[in-house]
């Protein structure tokens, strides 16, 4: 949802992520975590402006990529 955040604690070292919406989801994003490091990603639609017109496109053919995920910290 919109604004929702949420905390998942991990241990020190080596982590992948990736976000998934029903079938459709986020590219994976590895990431090294170090003792009392805190991490944050960010998450949204891809399909801003014009890539809303090729919506169809992106759930057929790269449903890997419906989802942006970046880290932010």
């Amino acid at each position: 949802r919109a604004g929702r955040t949420v905390t998942i604690p991990v241990v020190t070292g080596s982590h992948t992520l990736r976000v998934r919406i029903d079938w459709c989801g986020s590219e994976e994003v590895r990431f090294e975590v170090r003792a009392g490091e805190h991490i944050k990603f960010e998450c949204g639609s891809n399909l801003n402006g014009w890539r809303v017109l090729i919506g169809f496109y992106y759930i057929f053919f790269r449903r890997q990529e419906y989802v942006r995920l970046r880290r932010t910290s």
